[in-house]
């Protein structure tokens, strides 16, 4: 089963929360990178995806 773009979008939208809650608790800051990279991801993929079906 493929994610949906709209899927994939939420997904990065919650991981860029979970960075700047941890940025905002002071977590390491290799957490905050994960999270952001996770939300980089899941982003691109919704964008390869919303191209492939173009």
């Amino acid at each position: 089963m493929k994610p949906s773009i709209e899927r994939l979008l939420c997904r990065a939208r919650k991981e860029a929360r979970k960075a700047q809650e941890a940025l905002r608790r002071r977590r390491s800051i290799a957490a905050v990178y994960a999270h952001r990279e996770r939300a980089v991801a899941y982003h691109a993929k919704a964008l390869l995806l919303s191209k492939a079906q173009s």
